[in-house]
């Protein structure tokens, strides 16, 4: 059978009743919490931020450890003072052919650390830097945590944003589409034609449901970083992105932000942090051969019974030489009793060919100088670059926001005529849904550059160690109309 194709002024009437089609929308399922009925919780940045960060057991542990080793560390200070030994002997002996000998005993002894080469002033030191490094990463963990919530909180709204846009080409396109069977119908369109609205409108719900898996897929690994429990449906992020945004860092001189770095960066100053202990294990390997200095004194009273009527003291000093392959220790000691006994000792040991890893302590502690020095430098160049390539971005990246609103703008104003010249029939159906589809992927790139441009400011305040990343968010993120 022959079709006929009808004039444009014979669809005239279809065309008036298009504002009054009513066509569903295609959304997702709300989500909903157990005991909350049909209501939908929702959360600000916020609120998730501070919720992360509460229920986070790793920063939990990192508290805990932290704090004990504050406590440990206020003990280690016992080192600079003496430390007291309370003792009690009782020595009985049976000689043959002479009087039996017994002697019993109380003694108080003290000891006391007189000087070490500043070893143990330096392992303290050590300690008081560990602890601030601890405390350092603890914050890098709180600011990485706090920049992954803001990072998904944001790529949940990008998504939001996203379907809305698809979910509007995919009501114009089923409209199209519907218009396209009534010509089908009274022989205004091929077979062929009509196909390719179906096609189109197949292309947008695999688009649809692609968006709506990942956002769903975003959705579960928010409600991760919020510590939520397993089988807990997470919030729903509130507001919706602002698309007129424009960036909120101001211009400033690349050698501003470098110099913010270098002052700031965590990871900077962990380095730093290293380097300052390595250097202090260098001093310290080379002033290895001074001794350790100890003295001690014990007062006691003896007797063969108590109560012990006999008092005595006894004082003495020893010296300890950490020398490689004759390592010496040296000691005096002097006493007395009640009685008018005095005494004198002395000795003097040498180790052979022992200590011999101190021949090489110097060595490895400039080795590893040099190589903690190696690092930093390194890692200084490295964020000078990444610097340069964040600024970089964000300045080209306004410039292409400028650019995608300019031709979203004549796009729009393009879209009017082409619906224009749609209804007078000089152009294709198809042609006017692909030009509609055309026109939403240039939106769904607006949101993209607006995404990325925030992404690019935040990530550049991180690495210069600005506080304050949580706060950003009231730039891109607004209450929703």
């Amino acid at each position: 059978m022959k079709r006929r194709r009808l004039r444009p002024h014979a669809l005239r009437p279809l065309l008036l009743l298009l504002p009054f089609v009513v066509l569903p929308a295609r959304s997702a399922p709300p989500l909903s919490l157990p005991g909350a009925g049909n209501e939908i919780r929702t959360c600000d940045l916020s609120t998730a931020i501070s919720l992360a960060l509460k229920n986070s057991r790793a920063l939990a542990d990192s508290r805990l450890q932290q704090q004990v080793a504050r406590a440990v560390h206020r003990l280690a200070c016992r080192q600079f003072f003496p430390s007291l030994e309370v003792g009690i002997s009782r020595d009985d002996s049976v000689v043959y052919g002479s009087p039996d000998t017994r002697s019993r005993r109380l003694s108080l002894g003290m000891q006391q650390l007189l000087y070490d080469g500043g070893r143990t002033r330096a392992s303290l030191k050590r300690r008081d830097r560990e602890i601030a490094l601890a405390g350092l990463n603890l914050e890098m963990e709180s600011e990485e945590l706090i920049f992954s919530v803001i990072t998904v909180y944001t790529e949940i709204l990008e998504f939001r944003q996203k379907k809305k846009i698809r979910q509007d080409s995919y009501q114009s396109a089923l409209l199209q589409k519907r218009i396209a069977a009534e010509e089908l119908r009274l022989g205004a369109l091929t077979e062929l034609e009509f196909l390719d609205f179906t096609i189109r409108l197949k292309d947008l719900e695999l688009d649809l449901e692609e968006t709506e898996q990942e956002e769903r897929l975003l959705g579960f690994r928010f409600g991760r970083l919020l510590g939520l429990k397993a089988g807990v449906p997470p919030p729903v992020p509130a507001g919706r992105l602002n698309i007129n945004y424009s960036g909120f860092l101001g211009e400033q001189d690349d050698r501003v932000w470098l110099d913010r770095a270098l002052q700031r960066n965590a990871d900077l100053r962990r380095a730093a942090f290293r380097l300052r202990e390595q250097d202090e294990l260098l001093r310290q390997a080379a002033c290895g051969w001074l001794p350790d200095v100890r003295g001690s004194f014990t007062a006691f009273a003896s007797g063969r019974e108590y109560p012990l009527t006999e008092p005595g003291f006894e004082a003495g000093v020893e010296l300890s030489f950490r020398l490689p392959v004759l390592p010496l220790q040296a000691a005096a000691e002097v006493g007395g009793t009640g009685s008018g006994e005095r005494s004198l000792a002395a000795s003097t040991s040498a180790g052979v060919m022992e200590n011999l890893e101190e021949l090489y302590s110097k060595k490895l502690a400039s080795l590893q100088v040099n190589r903690a020095a190696g690092d930093l430098e390194e890692l200084r160049t490295e964020i000078d670059f990444k610097i340069r390539e964040l600024l970089f971005n964000i300045k080209s990246g306004k410039k292409r926001l400028q650019l995608l609103r300019e031709r979203l703008e004549s796009g729009n104003r393009q879209r009017v005529l082409q619906k224009l010249k749609l209804q007078l029939g000089e152009i294709k159906r198809i042609d006017f849904l692909d030009a509609e589809l055309e026109l939403a992927k240039r939106r769904i790139d607006l949101v993209d550059a607006t995404v990325a441009l925030y992404n690019s400011e935040v990530s550049l305040l991180r690495l210069c160690g600005r506080p304050g990343l949580a706060e950003t968010h009231r730039y891109i993120v607004i209450p929703e109309d």
